[in-house]
């Protein structure tokens, strides 16, 4: 759970300070993903057999966090353990999920499928994240069942120490991995499929010769078993690459390999490699062009003999053309300098050949370590972005929308709606709404991120009136189709200034008198915020009319307090007003002389 941090708004009756820090504009096209991790628990759910309901309530939250913090992917974990997140004809229900491996949860859902329409319609992409060899990561830790791989197919397993895992060097073990793989792209509306690091196992589980009569009956000519332990790695990522692209050519395929390829490279790198030790050769797959990115997990500080800087130009200099995003260690965070992840994130911008970053992981978002979670939302994903697109993939450009239209639904609610007649239903198409000062070279102002108000999956949008001392503004919207390349602008129109209505808060937002110290010339309030949201506060005498805003901007979950003083107010009653989403809260006070009345 967030722990709620007190802040506090003191607010002068008739005087009004506001603080702003201008930072550099950050980029509209950039990949920035989260790892959603279900092993062990670590990002969501948060304990096995958690019921259906808080299991959903809590994906919705991590969810409405990563929309808030203008992320526009989620790595979600379906697959860590030979076991599934969805309904799988291939393998059972993950222990993870409902605290009995194989056993559905009940009420029935499917995790996968609620995730990907959640995520959707966030604006936000959803790739589906397996470990492709890994069976059982500790034996003995949970009852594995009956249909699970490792008791029907006993022959493909490989166990050292307490590791179980798949037999990479058998033909049928490929065909498997690559059928459970297409069993989710064929049935989910998945934008992507990810395969994370773990190929042969790490030490100190390292294969020695366990394998050796699968290399000599499946050999195919190749004399170094080391070799042939990678050539089976890639035969596998080839052929899900082509599966994919046979079935469809718009859903993207990538790997998150250990961060250094081989010892000494680039110059000056020394450690643990993935060529060497597990036999992960990312380098071929770029040259072979069976990935559409490669994620490294660049876990290191800048300097050193892995320096992430270093790394990561290498990484770049190897793609062929293919995307590089950078895995950054948040859960390393609060050992490094406070500074140490964003200017990682502007290290990447500086790149020509790296289109953004993962964080690893999603829930850790919520501690705010050394205040990265702030300096996200404020500085370095300030603006909303889109993911880049890719110029080798099969796609139709798409069409500017029709019949764009405001309709004032209510005197502080207005819904802007489009035709999407010409968007095929499965294309997963998103939709940018923007907003400009005026109506001068719109198609020019597309480029700034600042103008963009919502990404969605929806031909709609519901928007709430602000006070703003812009009285009007122009409208727009544009489509996105699967590999994200964007239309021309749709009609503009001129309308009042808006901020997005969420109606995912369903929790009444509260106002809560602290002290009731007759006697003082300030009063103490607090405000609760169940998620966080755009929100205002306001002061309002007997008549409604202004006499100060306490807040109008974001407002992160949490617990907040603010005084007052009645210096220069006259006796009457006066109106604490909070908006937020669908919420209102009111506090009506009096004062009297020196006697305050609630």
């Amino acid at each position: 759970m967030l722990l709620s941090k007190i802040q506090t708004f003191t607010v002068f009756v008739f005087m009004m300070f506001g603080f702003y820090q201008v930072f550099a504009q950050t980029p509209k096209r950039e990949f920035r993903g989260a790892w959603v991790a279900t092993v062990v628990n670590l990002d969501w759910p948060s304990k096995p057999g958690l019921p259906v309901a808080e299991q959903k309530k809590e994906l919705v939250r991590l969810l409405d966090e990563l929309k808030r913090l203008n992320f526009n992917a989620v790595i979600f974990q379906v697959r860590p353990e030979c076991d599934a997140f969805y309904k799988s004809s291939f393998e059972p229900w993950s222990y993870w999920l409902t605290g009995k491996q194989g056993e559905a949860p009940k009420p029935f859902y499917d995790p996968l499928k609620f995730a990907v329409e959640q995520t959707h319609q966030r604006g936000m992409e959803l790739h589906a994240w397996l470990n492709p060899y890994r069976v059982v990561r500790k034996v003995g830790l949970y009852r594995i069942s009956d249909n699970h791989i490792s008791k029907k197919r006993p022959e493909w397993i490989i166990k050292i120490r307490d590791l179980k895992f798949l037999n990479p060097g058998l033909p049928e073990v490929r065909n498997y991995v690559a059928k459970v793989v297409m069993d989710i792209v064929s049935r989910y509306n998945v934008d992507g499929i990810h395969l994370d690091d773990y190929f042969y196992p790490y030490p100190p589980g390292s294969i020695t010769t366990e394998d050796y009569q699968t290399f000599k009956k499946y050999s195919r000519g190749i004399k170094d078993i080391k070799n042939w332990r990678r050539k089976n790695v890639n035969l596998l990522i080839s052929e899900i690459y082509k599966k994919i692209k046979g079935e469809k050519p718009h859903v993207k395929f990538g790997v998150s390999p250990f961060g250094i390829w081989k010892n000494g490279i680039p110059k000056g790198t020394s450690g643990f490699d993935a060529y060497s030790r597990i036999y992960a050769d990312a380098v071929a797959w770029l040259n072979n062009k069976t990935v559409d990115y490669i994620a490294p997990q660049l876990y290191w500080q800048f300097g050193g003999k892995q320096d992430f800087g270093k790394l990561l130009s290498w990484w770049g200099a190897e793609s062929n053309g293919r995307h590089i995003y950078a895995g950054l260690a948040l859960y390393k965070a609060a050992k490094w300098k406070a500074s140490e992840l964003g200017e990682q994130i502007k290290f990447i911008r500086q790149q020509q050949n790296s289109q953004g970053s993962i964080l690893f992981r999603a829930k850790l978002l919520f501690s705010n370590i050394k205040n990265f979670t702030d300096s996200l939302k404020t500085k370095y994903y300030r603006y909303k972005a889109i993911c880049p697109s890719m110029n080798w993939a099969q796609s139709s450009f798409p069409l500017p929308l029709l019949g764009f239209s405001i309709n004032n639904y209510s005197s502080f609610l207005s819904v802007f709606s489009w035709n999407n007649s010409l968007v095929t239903v499965n294309d997963n198409v998103k939709y940018i709404t923007y907003q400009f000062n005026n109506k001068i070279n719109l198609s020019t102002k597309m480029i700034y991120p600042s103008n963009m108000v919502e990404v969605s999956n929806k031909n709609y949008g519901i928007y709430k009136k602000i006070d703003s001392k812009v009285l009007k503004s122009f409208y727009a919207v544009s489509t996105l189709n699967s590999n994200n390349e964007e239309s021309s602008l749709s009609n503009a129109i001129e309308s009042e200034p808006i901020v997005i209505y969420d109606s995912t808060v369903q929790k009444q937002i509260k106002i809560k008198m602290l002290q009731k110290d007759r006697l003082s010339d300030w009063k103490e309030f607090s405000i609760s915020i169940p998620r966080s949201t755009y929100t205002i506060v306001k002061l309002l005498n007997g008549y409604g009319e202004l006499i100060a805003t306490v807040n109008r901007g974001e407002m992160r979950e949490g617990k907040y307090r603010f005084s007052v003083s009645k210096n220069n107010l006259p006796t009457g009653i006066y109106i604490f007003e909070l908006f937020s989403d669908k919420n209102h809260a009111v506090k009506k006070i009096f004062w009297l002389n020196s006697i305050y009345q609630n």
